[in-house]
């Protein structure tokens, strides 16, 4: 909608990676209070469970960002408020993922590698199915409803 050329339109992103890269950076910190936990009797580590408050957090910030971009996307918006609403959802979708990723392979021990496969595998699924829709979802509702939609159809 801006009229950006593909090559600066791909730094629209960048919000999105620094979001990423606050959650990396957090990582020795969020790795300290999962450490505060209280340890499983059985293996004397804290519980895969310890790691789920991160996914909380991060499933907070997800949204926020997608609705902050969503409201913001519009030509008449200084370009650079839907590129800082990338984020908080880079910095949720980072934390999420990273901490999901190992609540299930905490949770499955040997069974690890099916259920991350599995994970994958629907994923990815999603990922490839779901874009078809996002043109005609976009074109009809618009840039704020359509992006309004998206964290809403979570909610359920």
């Amino acid at each position: 909608m801006r009229g950006w050329k593909p090559g600066f339109a791909g730094l629209s992103y960048c919000g999105i990676g620094a979001g990423t890269a606050i959650a990396v950076m957090l990582e020795p910190l969020i790795r300290k209070l999962i450490a505060m936990h209280p340890n499983d009797p059985h293996t004397g580590k804290p519980t895969p469970e310890a790691a789920v408050f991160a996914v909380c957090v991060g499933s907070v910030f997800i949204p926020v960002g997608e609705l902050w971009f969503a409201w913001t996307a519009k030509p008449s918006v200084h370009w650079i408020c839907p590129i800082l609403a990338g984020l908080p959802f880079g910095l949720g979708n980072g934390l999420t993922f990273i901490y999901a990723t190992n609540y299930m392979a905490g949770s499955y021990t040997v069974y690890a590698a099916s259920a991350l496969s599995g994970n994958s595998i629907i994923r990815y699924g999603l990922a490839g199915v779901l874009p078809l829709a996002g043109s005609k979802m976009y074109s009809t509702l618009g840039p704020n409803w359509a992006g309004t939609m998206n964290p809403l159809s979570f909610v359920q």
